[in-house]
């Protein structure tokens, strides 16, 4: 009688199909190309309360918003309400197959990665994330939290983080400290968030008028990762004025992005006297 010997299962196998496993992978022969567009980048858009965070998001293309507080029902805008993570990672499921929409918002990533901390310790039975030991809590609420933000980015779309604005005590590594105005995100969700975005940018008053800042300094946190964009007459720009509506504001963004917009037209512009090369 004929022995049949059982295959024995592999082990340390990645859960992907055999097809993928197989799939061959090639070197990339070509330069990636830099989005061409402003609405194809992830923003953090922290500041004043009641500036118009909103309203200026809401002037990117194909825009839907989830809301997590009660600042769009004055607005007309497509979005989705939420209180609780469990329906924000079903909307993150349909939005990675979705085809209308082409930035999504979340307003605000403070109040969501809120909802993530609840839904974690709930998985665990706790009530607070220090009730683990060995920082297990804080490690599943991270995880539950750049999980779903992950999936979202990846669906190919531009994604707005709003926030509020807060003024912080920052201590450096000699001991001094000073304060600078930062995003009211929590610590972790901070971490997360700050080193996915490609432009950071603080919308305050500048006196009476509203300016977005793009470019950080010991006063306030912000900037951007794109490369040759933002300039005029080859010098980084700063700060954008917002104008007076929404409209206008979005319009400046973009001008500004697209190196087409003067920061200070009234100036008169600057003669560089050539250098001679000395002998």
């Amino acid at each position: 009688m004929a022995v049949v010997r059982k295959k024995k299962p592999e082990t340390n196998v990645s859960p992907v199909s055999k097809k993928k496993q197989s799939a061959d992978y090639e070197l990339p022969t070509e330069k990636s190309e830099p989005k061409s567009e402003i609405g194809d980048y992830i923003i953090l858009l922290f500041g004043e309360k009641k500036i118009g965070k909103t309203m200026l998001s809401a002037q990117f293309p194909d825009a839907i918003h989830a809301m997590w507080e009660p600042g769009g029902k004055a607005l007309e805008i497509y979005q989705s309400e939420f209180a609780d993570w469990g329906t924000f990672k079903k909307a993150v499921t349909k939005l990675r197959t979705d085809t209308r929409f082409k930035t999504v918002v979340i307003d605000t990533v403070d109040l969501a990665f809120k909802a993530a901390d609840a839904y974690a310790c709930s998985k665990l039975a706790i009530e607070d994330p220090a009730d683990e030991e060995w920082g297990k809590g804080w490690r599943a609420i991270r995880k539950e939290f750049e999980r779903q933000i992950h999936r979202l980015i990846s669906a190919g779309k531009g994604v707005i983080f709003i926030s509020h604005a807060t003024e912080r005590e920052i201590k450096t590594r000699r001991g001094s400290s000073s304060h600078r105005m930062v995003s009211t995100m929590p610590r972790q969700a901070a971490e997360i968030i700050e080193g996915l975005v490609d432009v950071w940018a603080y919308f305050a008053y500048d006196g009476k008028d509203r300016v977005l800042v793009i470019g950080g300094d010991e006063d306030v946190t912000a900037g951007h990762r794109l490369s040759g964009r933002f300039m005029w007459n080859g010098e980084p720009i700063r700060k954008i004025p917002m104008g007076k509506s929404a409209e206008q504001g979005y319009k400046n963004f973009v001008d500004a992005f697209n190196n087409e917009f003067n920061p200070d037209p009234e100036a008169k512009p600057v003669r560089r006297k050539m250098r001679r090369a000395s002998s």
